[in-house]
């Protein structure tokens, strides 16, 4: 038979290992009025001893009502709890098997959990699966979600950019790092979906092996040869607008030549407040700009 008491919060620990990382406030919120309502919890929490402290309990299942329940303070109705004595292998297994009952945890905190198990508690994938009926697809979509920077986590817990495996695959095969990481929030901000990232994460690889094969000397040298066809098409304008320079055909012609060169799909003259990651990206764009307008006659032009 499973002993049932009734504690108040302060005698209830969130488990140190507890599956969940994140608390969503509105959750929270949402879970506190339901034990108001109901003058307590409808399910027993499940709650292990904590060695030495005989009146204090760790909370197995039921983290998240524990969290609610401390923000009713002294308004918190005692919490039915159910005692279970188990190894802590057994505690992090029902943690997932009871989750699938409750307020759905996000994939970064599942991803975690499982990856304890394996490496903490020794565990297979196969042993995890069988235990706790969670296929092993979905135990490999958490575990790759890891392999992503703490920011791109942190995206995907919120719930900002997808958790599919996909996602993390295409994700994975861009250089890590600032680049990895601004794209995703670049995908995040955006709201993309599966295939454009995955079709953008292969733009972006393409483009880096490109420039990871070109030799630093040879890309300078290209550079510079650009700079001066730009001031020499520059100067050209601004002389026949007697060294004004308006936008005349030609220099609306450079413009858009190189908005053309520089500028991907997703990028728009009239959104360059709009960063992207795909390729130079506006904010170059708009510098050559400020370059072409400040950038002096060359000689050879006025003599």
């Amino acid at each position: 038979m499973s002993e049932y008491i009734f504690l108040p919060p302060d005698q209830l620990k969130l488990h140190p290992q507890n599956i969940r990382l994140y608390y969503p406030s509105h959750d929270v919120a949402k879970m506190a009025g339901s034990i108001k309502k109901t003058n307590g919890v409808l399910h027993a929490m499940l709650v292990t001893p904590i060695p030495g402290q005989p009146t204090v309990y760790y909370v197995v299942d039921g983290n998240l009502r524990l969290a609610a329940a401390r923000t009713l303070a002294g308004d918190c109705p005692p919490l039915k709890c159910e005692v279970v004595e188990a190894s802590l292998a057994d505690q992090l297994l029902a943690m997932v098997i009871t989750s699938e009952f409750h307020f759905p945890k996000d994939p970064v905190s599942m991803g975690r959990h499982f990856q304890r198990l394996i490496q903490q508690e020794k565990l297979t994938i196969e042993a995890i699966t069988e235990d706790t009926d969670v296929s092993r697809p979905t135990i490999e979509k958490y575990l790759k979600i890891l392999e992503l920077e703490d920011e791109i986590q942190q995206l995907i817990a919120a719930g900002r950019l997808s958790a599919d495996l996909r996602v993390s695959r295409a994700l994975l095969l861009l250089p890590a790092g600032e680049t990895r990481i601004r794209a995703a929030e670049r995908f995040a901000r955006n709201d993309s979906n599966i295939r454009y990232i995955i079709q953008a994460c292969r733009q972006i690889q393409e483009r880096a092996a490109v420039m990871a094969g070109q030799d630093h000397v040879e890309r300078l040298d290209a550079e510079r040869a650009r700079q001066q066809a730009v001031s020499e098409q520059v100067g050209r304008t601004k002389q026949q607008n007697n060294g004004h320079a308006r936008m005349g055909p030609e220099a609306a012609r450079l413009i858009y030549d190189l908005a053309e060169k520089m500028l991907c799909d997703d990028c728009r003259l009239d959104g360059l407040s709009i960063e992207c990651y795909l390729c130079p990206g506006p904010q170059d764009f708009v510098n050559h700009l400020i370059e072409m307008a400040e950038i002096r006659i060359p000689e050879e032009v006025t003599s």
